[in-house]
């Protein structure tokens, strides 16, 4: 985001960018932020450093769950 800010008029239009592409469990995550008025919709950083702690270890397990079929199917 450090990249692009310059095109953005405020923090707020970042993370209004940041929730546009998301979908499913996140987007009803951040439906959550804006009912209870959540100060990190006010600052990107904040933000982003939010979703990642409910979705990192999904992410992660995801993967793995993966890479486990992967080695199932070749193993």
């Amino acid at each position: 985001m450090d990249r692009y800010s310059h095109l953005y008029l405020s923090q707020w239009a970042m993370v209004g960018a940041v929730t546009a592409a998301l979908q499913g469990e996140a987007m009803e995550w951040v439906a959550n932020l804006h009912s209870d008025h959540a100060r990190e919709l006010a600052n990107v950083g904040a933000f982003l450093g939010a979703l990642r702690t409910p979705f990192e270890d999904i992410s992660r397990i995801r993967r793995a769950e993966g890479e486990i079929l992967g080695i199932k199917q070749w193993g």
